[in-house]
């Protein structure tokens, strides 16, 4: 993104007052995940991070964990 990064973006998102923007899963996909990195992903209002490369597998289970339907009782 040429003029926003994506913890700019996560937030922006975040406080845009969308109704589903509370809820939305964002997952960032980064280059480089070190401590620091992943606490400001967090921080930013990013729900994970996959770092490269990419384990298909956690990004997998990442994606099931935040995009499968909520049960209802």
């Amino acid at each position: 993104m040429p003029n926003i990064g994506g913890h700019e973006v996560a937030k922006a998102i975040r406080r845009s007052g969308n109704p589903d923007a509370k809820s939305i899963p964002i997952i960032a996909m980064r280059a480089d995940a070190l401590g620091e990195d992943m606490k400001k992903s967090a921080t930013s209002g990013m729900n994970a991070c996959a770092a490269m490369p990419i384990n298909p597998e956690r990004l997998s289970e990442s994606l099931v964990h935040y995009l499968r339907p909520a049960k209802t009782i």
